[in-house]
């Protein structure tokens, strides 16, 4: 997020930006990988051996197996940590699958899976408490993939990704087509929004966007999780835009003309 922000001050502050940039994303690759070596070790360990995603120790004992974790590393485990890395961020294993055994195996839903998404984002639990829950994500991947994968009993939710949900409900050109309509919606949104704004708010609006749109680049997220996100992501950002951020503007902006008058003060009352 950090380095999206600078780069919309590239143009204008490239010797101040570019330093920052750089140590950005050194440092989120290095988490990263150090992330990817550990967190197997990690969460067995968080968890106790229950394979859910809970946390069964305290803040200090977590601090430890962090710091024995972090000691253990070497070059070896880094190396296998990036080809993992790599491996996860591409995450198109799922998507080939899908597209080997759709429509060979199983035919198209021909727009189930999207239709479950709006459904799912239209029933509020708040208003529908008999909902169902969610299945994980790795029963959908497992009926479209024909793999075995861990699920529920293991804690474990591996999704195919929107793009997978789309090839499988159209073929290939309906999920090019998912892809451009969802563009076209959040362009239009954007547009929406700056036009609700001020040109002085501009930086504001594009940090908003920023948050918004950030599960757009979660190829990975279910679209019945990605559409719902989104959808209550831009309310929210929304209502901060148009109503919230005009109300407190005063607090972190003060007036040109205010400033202006300040600094002549005295040369007029001389």
């Amino acid at each position: 997020m950090l380095t999206i922000g600078l780069l919309l001050l590239v143009r204008y502050f490239w010797g101040r930006v570019a330093p920052l940039i750089v140590s950005t994303v050194a440092m989120t690759l290095v988490l990263a990988l150090v992330w990817t070596a550990i967190k197997v070790e990690y969460r067995a360990i968080l968890n106790q051996g229950m394979k859910t995603q809970t946390v069964q120790i305290g803040v200090d004992e977590r601090i430890d197996v962090i710091a024995d974790l972090l000691s253990a590393l070497d070059l070896s485990v880094i190396g296998y940590a990036s080809i993992h890395l790599a491996s996860r961020i591409s995450y198109t294993h799922f998507l080939a699958k899908t597209m080997e055994y759709v429509p060979e195996v199983r035919p198209h839903e021909y727009g189930a899976l999207w239709g479950k998404a709006l459904s799912h984002v239209l029933t509020p639990r708040l208003i529908f408490p008999d909902k169902p829950l969610l299945p994980s994500d790795s029963e959908i991947t497992m009926a479209y993939t024909g793999l075995r994968l861990a699920s529920d009993k293991e804690g474990t939710s591996i999704s195919i990704g929107w793009v997978g949900d789309s090839y499988i409900d159209f073929g290939v050109f309906g999920a090019v087509g998912v892809a451009f309509l969802l563009g076209a919606l959040y362009a239009v949104m954007a547009r929406h929004l700056f036009a609700r704004t001020s040109a002085g708010d501009v930086t504001v609006v594009i940090a908003v966007l920023v948050v918004a749109l950030s599960p757009m680049m979660q190829f990975e997220m279910a679209s019945i999780k990605l559409f719902p996100g989104f959808l209550w992501r831009w309310i929210v950002c929304f209502l901060v835009v148009v109503y919230a951020w005009p109300w407190v503007r005063g607090f972190f902006c003060r007036s040109p003309n205010r400033a202006s008058s300040s600094r002549t003060g005295g040369a007029s009352l001389s």
